[in-house]
């Protein structure tokens, strides 16, 4: 699915998680890494677009492009009560996507990946701790680290 075809997304979510990360209007035009990376509506544009999460998107061109805070004005962030009763047991979290031509995707998960309950591969762990190091060390520091 191209992010062009995207109409709209909706993400149903706890209230904690709603409050920190998709309550305030100022979380769908952020404008420094630190907004950026508190920002739920920014974030999930930024993923749409590159179909992956990576360190990139808290770059200060990717802060400024026009894409990311066009498609996020295509998202709302809301409030499930049921899903605010089951946390903090569960960090549930839904995501509903409309296509321009009608068609619906949705996921739901009820552990972020990485948590206990939703737990990372060894693959992924080492994966993840390569672009961290990255941000300090080059490629063969990195490797020789791991």
């Amino acid at each position: 699915m191209a992010v062009e075809d995207i109409e709209a997304v909706t993400v149903h979510t706890y209230w904690f998680a709603w409050s920190e990360i998709g309550s305030e209007p100022e979380k769908w035009h952020p404008t420094s890494r630190e907004s950026a990376d508190h920002s739920l509506p920014y974030i999930l544009a930024a993923v749409l677009i590159d179909g992956q999460f990576s360190d990139d998107i808290f770059s200060d061109a990717r802060i400024r492009d026009h894409r990311t805070h066009e498609l996020a004005d295509r998202i709302a962030i809301n409030e499930d009560k049921e899903y605010t009763r089951e946390f903090p047991a569960k960090l549930p979290c839904r995501i509903e996507i409309r296509t321009k031509s009608g068609k619906e995707l949705v996921a739901r998960v009820d552990y972020p990946r990485g948590h206990s309950g939703n737990p990372m591969t060894d693959e992924e762990v080492w994966d993840k701790f390569r672009m961290l190091a990255g941000r300090q060390l080059n490629k063969g520091q990195a490797e020789r680290a791991a």
